[in-house]
């Protein structure tokens, strides 16, 4: 039971880093380039990489948690269409990882 909650700690950091990366390059509000600090998103990351962590190499799930999860944070409407590509690049970065291979 250790060595399962061990695993699934060690899959959420790494989902959460992939994520972090993605959603930063990506800057959905546009709040780091106006000079807020790396970690602005790290809630919301979190968020996203609990509702994704079962299915996270499937684009369109992640796009749709995503949304959410930004349309609830911001108070904005984000649709799984503008999150997609940042989701696809999340996906491509997870099934590069042997933790999901």
């Amino acid at each position: 039971m250790d060595s399962e909650k061990s695993l699934h700690r060690r899959k959420l950091k790494i989902l959460w880093r992939i994520i972090y990366e993605q959603v930063n390059a990506w800057d959905p509000m546009g709040l780091l380039a106006d000079g807020a600090p790396a970690s602005e998103y790290e809630t919301e990351i979190w968020e996203i990489a609990h509702r994704i962590y079962r299915a996270p190499t499937d684009a369109q799930a992640v796009a749709e948690a995503m949304a959410a999860v930004f349309s609830r944070w911001f108070d904005a409407t984000f649709t799984a269409g503008e999150c997609l590509l940042a989701a696809r690049r999340i996906t491509e970065q997870v099934e590069k990882t042997e933790t999901w291979a």
